[in-house]
């Protein structure tokens, strides 16, 4: 099992990118990443894809401001992160 978590975990690296992944609260963005990620899939059908968009959203909001990048109204891009 710990290798899958540091496959993820390195995995996350390479999508937040190395500078975001330096910031002092990228280890709570991360573990909220690996969470939003086990409960979308969890929930999936029950859900039937209702709100993921939304979600995401909502997700890439607060990490961008837990990052010290704050997202725009207008952004709809959830790589826009980065």
């Amino acid at each position: 099992m710990e290798h899958i978590g540091r496959r993820l975990r390195e995995q996350l690296v390479e999508l937040f990118g190395t500078e975001l992944a330096a910031h002092p609260d990228y280890p709570k963005v991360s573990m909220l990443t690996v969470e939003v990620a086990r409960g979308l899939a969890f929930s999936a059908p029950i859900r039937r894809g209702h709100g993921d968009a939304l979600l995401l959203d909502y997700w890439c909001s607060a990490a961008a401001t837990m990052l010290g990048r704050p997202a725009s109204a207008d952004d709809h891009d959830h790589h826009a992160l980065v």
